[in-house]
This record gives structure tokens, sequence and C-alpha cells, in this order.
């Protein structure tokens, strides 16, 4: 999935609940499919996450894994960034480190994509009529959680929009930031803030 342009800033003052925010949003009635993928530099990272896989019921438990043993441990998650760009400068010569945190999404693949309202469960179409989404094309309903791998937190974000604790980066499509935003205010527990930069 290419990168979609516009952001909508998830604030949680509690760090160890990405996977948890992650999760719930997946499993929120408006989304009707998603994608939770894992990749080198991540996959298989170390010898806890080798260790606990074999026990995942499945993508969210795999997730609950790596964000435990990988990016809430902060030595692990520092050798993680450097083997992201060790890995994109392999395969792709001298780059930017900007570039090399935007393809933090290819190691970590966690895509959602919004029911559209003419093929939406009734309550869903009403719902997000209600909130004043409008018809918006197929492929732009699709978006991602971009978990950055040299700042899984999203503490620099987070310092830019003067936000404290953590920050989840929603990466959608301009076109469907209406829906993507009403999407957001009906996540439980509320988000500490909503913020669209």
């Amino acid at each position: 999935m290419t990168l979609p342009s516009a952001v909508i800033a998830w604030s949680d003052p509690r760090r160890d609940k990405l996977a948890e925010r992650v999760i719930a949003a997946m499993r929120h009635p408006w989304i009707a499919s998603y994608t939770i993928g894992f990749a080198p530099p991540l996959a298989r990272f170390n010898t806890q996450v080798v260790a606990a896989l074999p026990g995942a019921k499945g993508a969210f438990d795999k997730l609950e894994i790596y964000v435990r043993h990988v990016l809430l441990d902060v030595n692990a998650a520092a050798d993680l960034a450097r083997k992201q760009v060790a890995l994109q400068v392999r395969l792709r010569g001298p780059i930017d480190l900007a570039d090399v945190s935007d393809r933090s999404h290819e190691a970590l693949d966690l895509e959602l994509r919004l029911h559209h309202l003419s093929t939406a469960p009734a309550k869903v179409a009403d719902e997000m009529r209600e909130a004043g989404i409008t018809e918006v094309p197929r492929e732009q309903l699709e978006s991602l959680f971009l978990v950055r791998l040299d700042d899984p937190f999203g503490a620099l974000l987070g310092h830019k929009l003067q936000v404290s604790g953590m920050v989840i980066e929603h990466r959608v499509h301009p076109e469907a930031l209406v829906a993507w935003k009403a999407f957001a205010e009906r996540q439980l527990p509320p988000l500490a803030k909503i913020i669209v930069p």
C-alpha cells in the first residue's frame, strides 16, 4: 500500500496501550477489513519473540507479542531501528532517514479499510451518515497505522503537536479525512486527543 498523505494523530497517555488501541480499532464495526503483517527486520526479531509466537492464537496475539517484547523494550527498540536502517540501505542504497522511517509500514503492516456506504451493514451505514460521511471511492477508504520503527510511540509527532504520551500516526487519504476523523471519535475508551495537523 502506498503511504496515504493525510495524518490523524491519536493521543493516549499510556504507551503500553499501543497494541490495545490498534486491535480495538480493527475490531470496530465500521471496519470492513484489516491487514496485520510482520516482515524483516521485525519478524522473529529476538529470542523472546521466537519463544512467545508458538502460543499466539492469531494476528492480534502476535501484535501484542511484538509490542511487548520489542517496541516497549528500550534496548530492543533501539536495535530494531538500527536494523531497519541497515536493511533499507542494503535494499535501496543511500537513503534519507525520513524515507527509512516512512518505510516502517513494510515491517509492521497495520492496514484498515472502512465500510463503503453502499455495502455497509444498515446500522453502520446509518451511523456513518449521521457522522456526515458521504460516498467516497473504495480505494480512498484504505488507511494504515504508521508505527515508525525509529519512534514507535510517536514522540517526535507528539512534540510537534505539543501532546504528551503516546501518539499513533493514522495515515489516511485526504478525501476520506472526515470519515476517518469520525471513526477516531468513536473509539472506546475515548482517545485523549484527536489532532489533524
